[in-house]
């Protein structure tokens, strides 16, 4: 019983906080608990081929967005990348939910982001997200350099030249 009030919990406070369009810095989300957020922070995602990894052991840049498959916010912003791509040649990007596995690979497939080599579909439970980085608004992208520090944070629909910038 316990477990389900946690879990209940956890996903009223990420409704409340979805699909959001105030947008702000990685220094204003600094303050999320554990102070993981500076740096990649460790939990494990499953991947839609459910490989499990954790996400601090990715290598080289990564982009972790953060995104509810029914949140139109995050459909703009999945268009936004489809669209763009080419600009994240070097960034690795990694597109997480907590929705069900059959939701993130319609979502994959809808905006044309399956199978592309730098991208990547994986769940996490909410409850990692909160751990690491507190409440957040969906979608919400975090960039980390190769050396796994945190570059820029966005919480909330941010135009794509911003998170394009952020990853040069």
């Amino acid at each position: 019983m316990n477990k389900f009030v946690l879990s209940l919990v956890v996903l009223t406070m990420l409704v409340v906080q979805s699909c959001s369009k105030k947008e702000t810095g990685a220094e204003s989300a600094l303050d999320a608990p554990g102070g993981a957020i500076n740096e990649q922070p460790s939990f494990i995602i499953t991947l839609l081929d459910n490989t499990q990894v954790n996400v601090k052991d990715l290598t080289g840049k990564n982009a972790l967005i953060f995104f509810q498959p029914d949140c139109d916010h995050c459909q703009r912003e999945a268009q936004e990348f489809e669209r763009n791509l080419d600009a994240f040649g070097g960034t690795t990007l990694y597109f997480i939910t907590s929705g069900p596995m059959e939701e993130i690979k319609a979502f994959a497939d809808t905006y044309k982001l399956s199978g592309r080599p730098n991208v990547h579909f994986a769940f996490t439970p909410a409850l990692n997200v909160l751990n690491n980085y507190g409440p957040i608004s969906a979608p919400s992208i975090y960039v980390y350099s190769e050396d796994h520090k945190l570059v820029k944070g966005f919480n909330g629909e941010t135009p794509i030249e911003r998170i394009i910038a952020a990853t040069k």
